[in-house]
């Protein structure tokens, strides 16, 4: 049962005609994490019409020099896709207006095509105000030229772990 500020879903329709209901549920369970051991996991659900369908997970995978996410297509053991950049990139660690620090870049992999590369996602440095006033990041991604709004979707969700698991 979907639950809004702790009010029943058929309380907000029938209190405020209200018929929203979430497309895409993003879930990450909070784990006690430790180098290797225990990794973060996202699960990416579809809700459609009250219907529950999982549409894969990503795992924000541990590397010691790299930032490396797996995304798997609903339950599948070995990973789809993979995304990795490099850790000491300026644009992930400073947030200063040189040429350098203005983006960091993260690569995309098929892992069912011996990990050719597909894609990038770009994280940028927007205006002054905005990264002094605030700390919203903003990304540009290069999808496959096949992918489906499904691997699109996947892609979009790893690229808001990523935000969040990034310094």
């Amino acid at each position: 049962v979907y639950k809004r500020q702790g009010m029943e879903y058929n309380e907000l329709i029938s209190q405020y005609g209200c018929t929203w209901l979430p497309f895409i549920a993003l879930r990450r369970e909070y784990k006690c994490t430790c180098c290797c051991i225990n990794r973060p996991v996202l699960t990416v659900e579809l809700n459609y019409n009250g219907i529950k369908e999982q549409l894969g997970y990503v795992i924000n995978e541990f590397n010691c020099c790299l930032f490396s996410f797996a995304i798997h297509e609903r339950k599948e053991e070995k990973a789809s896709y993979k995304v990795s950049g490099d850790c000491c990139q300026c644009g992930i660690c400073c947030n200063c207006p040189c040429e350098k620090c203005m983006r960091a870049v993260f690569d995309m992999y098929d892992c069912k095509n011996y990990g050719k590369k597909i894609g990038e996602i770009k994280k940028i440095w927007s205006t002054c105000v905005k990264e002094c006033c605030s700390d919203a990041n903003e990304y540009i991604i290069t999808f496959p030229g096949a992918a489906t709004w499904r691997q699109k979707a996947l892609f979009l969700s790893a690229i808001l772990f990523m935000d969040l698991s990034l310094i």
